[in-house]
């Protein structure tokens, strides 16, 4: 799957705002990348103050995206073509807004400081999540024992953040979910220190070293995360009434088989 808006042509650094809306299937994508060409309005401005709001206006919630990462000066028209990892929501009708912003004003009021050409976003790629099978609704999540520096967060299958957490697990720097959850599919989320999560959205911070996870005491997975990486699991808290349908059915067939 794949999603890419065009920018149009002429696009202030400071002011514009695009929406498009996505049309294909739900998907949770792992990869945002840009290009464009930033040319100068004002005389030595700062290519690393252009910069871009991206909101799922479905979530209210989003991302800010720094193209050029520094605050490099610059003349004429200098280039970008860069690409950051996470997890971003797509369901089918979202719309997505694309504002325009400087981090830092050089010039008139009212007059941004360069202008976007060549512009374009692209989302792809996809998650593969591990699955922890079915799960109680009365729920302890934690990292302890892990080397790296740990933030979790769960996520409803649609992109809405249940809750999150990165230092209060009793560890230092690891980190602890205690939850009550309703019946449904969830998505466990886990990063490094530095991580952003959001509605709809999810940035992977930049810690590495081991990440343990548990669930109500029991070690679910344990493997190496690196930086700007996401472990990603799936599990589900069935709802109680068909767990009480599965027992009658094992009663009943224990009774026709006697």
């Amino acid at each position: 799957a794949q999603f890419t808006v065009l920018i149009p042509g002429a696009t202030p650094s400071d002011g514009a705002s695009i929406t498009s809306t996505y049309g294909g299937v739900s998907t949770i994508f792992t990869t945002l990348s840009f290009s464009g060409d930033l040319t100068e309005v004002n005389t030595a401005t700062w290519a690393g103050e252009a910069n871009w709001d991206i909101t799922n206006n479905s979530f209210g919630s989003g991302v800010s995206f720094d193209p050029f990462g520094s605050d490099q000066d610059f003349t004429g028209t200098v280039s970008a073509n860069v690409s950051a990892s996470g997890l971003f929501w797509a369901n089918n009708g979202d719309e997505f807004q694309f504002d325009s912003f400087e981090s830092f004003d050089d010039g008139s009021d009212g007059v941004a400081d360069a202008q976007w050409d060549n512009a374009q976003f692209e989302f792809s790629g996809g998650v593969s999540a591990n699955d922890l099978g079915n799960r109680s609704s009365a729920l302890t999540i934690d990292t302890n024992g892990s080397s790296a520096d740990t933030e979790i967060a769960v996520y409803t299958l649609d992109g809405t953040l249940v809750d999150t957490n990165d230092d209060n697990g009793g560890g230092g720097l690891w980190s602890q979910l205690d939850l009550t959850l309703a019946d449904g599919s969830y998505l466990l989320v886990v990063g490094g220190f530095n991580s952003g999560f959001a509605d709809g959205a999810a940035i992977a911070g930049t810690s590495t070293g081991s990440a343990v996870v548990t669930l109500n005491g029991y070690t679910v997975a344990a493997s190496q995360l690196g930086s700007g990486e996401f472990q990603v699991f799936s599990f589900t808290v069935p709802a109680p009434g068909s767990a009480a349908l599965l027992g009658l059915g094992g009663l009943a067939a224990i009774r026709r088989r006697r």
